[in-house]
Formats: C-alpha cells, sequence, structure tokens
C-alpha cells in the first residue's frame, strides 16, 4: 500500500464524515453524558454537585462499554455497505481496493476519534472547574481506551458492511455481533466460572476475555481506576496474567490482532467481490 494514496483517502473520507450532521450530535451527547455521569454520580446518596475524575471514569466506563461499540459497528457497517455506485467511482482512481477500505476506515475513524475526544475533552475541562483534577490522569486513561474500542469495533463494522449485500442486512449483523460482545459474551463468562473450577477454567476465562474486544477494554478501564472489585472472575484471571512479564506481551498481542484482522479479512474479502 502507497502511503499517500491511503492519506489522500483517508483526507476525503474524514471531510465527508465531519461534515455530517450525525458526528456533530454524536459529540454533543457523548460531551452531554459524561457531564452527567459528574454531576448525577452521588444522585442515589442525596448529593448533586460535580464529582472528581476517579469516580466519574468509573461511572463513564459502563456506559463507554456499552454504547460505543454500538455506534461503531453501526456507523462501520453502514459506510462500508450498499455504495456499489460510490465504489465504482472511487476505484476508478489510481487506487488498488486494499487501499480503499483502509484508507476510508483510517478517515472515518479519525473522525469518530476527533469527536469522542472532543467530547470528553469539553466534559473534562468543566469537571476540572468545578470538581479539581484529581485523577485526571485516570480520566485521560478511560479516553485513550474509547478510542481503542472505537477503532476495534469499526473494522469489525467495515468487515460486516463489506460482506453484507445491502444496508439493512449489514446494520442488522452489526446489532447481533453487539449484542454477543456485550450482552451475551458476559452471561456465558459468567456461566462457565460457576460450572467449572480448577486449573482448568483460568486459561478459559483468559481466552474468553481476549476473544472479545469489549470486554478487554472494560477490564483494562477497571485495572486503569482500580476497581479490582468489580472485575469478576474473567477479570481477575486478567488481572493475574498481567502481573506476570508474559502478561504484558499478550495484551498488546490481542489489542494488535483486533485491530488488524477484520480490517485485513475485509479487505481481502472486497478484493475478490465483482462490480
Amino acid at each position: 500500500m502507497r502511503a499517500a494514496t491511503l492519506r489522500d483517502v483517508a483526507r476525503w473520507e474524514f471531510r465527508v464524515v465531519s461534515r455530517a450532521r450525525w458526528s456533530g450530535v454524536f459529540a454533543i451527547v457523548f460531551a452531554a453524558l459524561a457531564l452527567s455521569l459528574s454531576y448525577f454520580g452521588m444522585f442515589h446518596t442525596g448529593f448533586s454537585g460535580f464529582v472528581g475524575f476517579v469516580r466519574t471514569s468509573m461511572s463513564l466506563l459502563s456506559v463507554i462499554t456499552l454504547v460505543l461499540p454500538l455506534v461503531a459497528l453501526a456507523v462501520g457497517s453502514l459506510l462500508f455497505s450498499g455504495e456499489r455506485e460510490g465504489h465504482h467511482l472511487i476505484l476508478a482512481q489510481p487506487v488498488t481496493r486494499s487501499e480503499v477500505v483502509v484508507g476510508r476506515y483510517l478517515g472515518v475513524g479519525a473522525a469518530l476519534a476527533g469527536s469522542t475526544l472532543v467530547a470528553f475533552g469539553a466534559a473534562g475541562f468543566v469537571i476540572a472547574m468545578r470538581a479539581g483534577t484529581e485523577g485526571w490522569l485516570r480520566y485521560l486513561g478511560i479516553v485513550g481506551l474509547s478510542v481503542l474500542l472505537v477503532a476495534i469495533s469499526l473494522g469489525i463494522g467495515v468487515l460486516l458492511g463489506i460482506t453484507s449485500r445491502d444496508r439493512s442486512r449489514a446494520l442488522g449483523g452489526a446489532i447481533i455481533v453487539w449484542g454477543l460482545l456485550v450482552v451475551l459474551y458476559d452471561l456465558v463468562a459468567m456461566g462457565l466460572s460457576v460450572m467449572l473450577s480448577g486449573e482448568v477454567v483460568r486459561p478459559l476465562l483468559l481466552s474468553m476475555v481476549m476473544a472479545n474486544p469489549v470486554d478487554l477494554v472494560r477490564v483494562l478501564g477497571l485495572l486503569l481506576i482500580g476497581a479490582r472489585a468489580s472485575l469478576g472472575a474473567p477479570g481477575a484471571v486478567l488481572s493475574a496474567t498481567l502481573s506476570d512479564v508474559g502478561g504484558w506481551v499478550l495484551l498488546p498481542l490481542a489489542v494488535g490482532l483486533w485491530l488488524v484482522l477484520p480490517l485485513f479479512v475485509a479487505c481481502r474479502s472486497f478484493e475478490q467481490q465483482d462490480f
């Protein structure tokens, strides 16, 4: 792939997505969501007002792992499906199909990441003014994990969009994948942790965490903010693994595979399609 071509395609896609109305709505909604979680985070105790970055990060992590994958999966599946005429126009230029897929992915990813950073950056500024800056590094880490989750989920969405015949099927597939990763996967992990015991359960639960990018980001976020009590059985296994030297090799490998593998399969599938 040629870097200059990827840059041009990514720049073009970034401009298109950034000018879309939903991109601005996405940033506004998430900024309002972060501020609401900070302001009403202690409402159940009778206190209303902005709380610090640490408690806000804990509340924000649950919403991030629930909503961001759905948004990125839906965007990727819709933007990369049902555009045969647009594909004809792009492929008429001196670019390869893989360059089109990767370039567009980078452009859409940059736009989503930019909206995420703007949203959480604006919310973070207000929280710092109202509640102080204690724990801001943890908040920044949660923002970074949010961008990572968007990038991974977008790659899966791109794969769903390219391999689907039309947008309705692509969106349906994105919703199903979201349900599997966010809802069903945790139920299966909890059930296995109850039924199994001994040396068998640890490698199995570790494999399940590594095989689910949403769960992987959630566990990393809980470790980052120090909420080890909320990890659950799979997270506890991952935490124990990270205490070993091999854990710090396995973790970047799993994240790298989730970033690269869906995009690689999407490129191969797009190269084999007829237009």
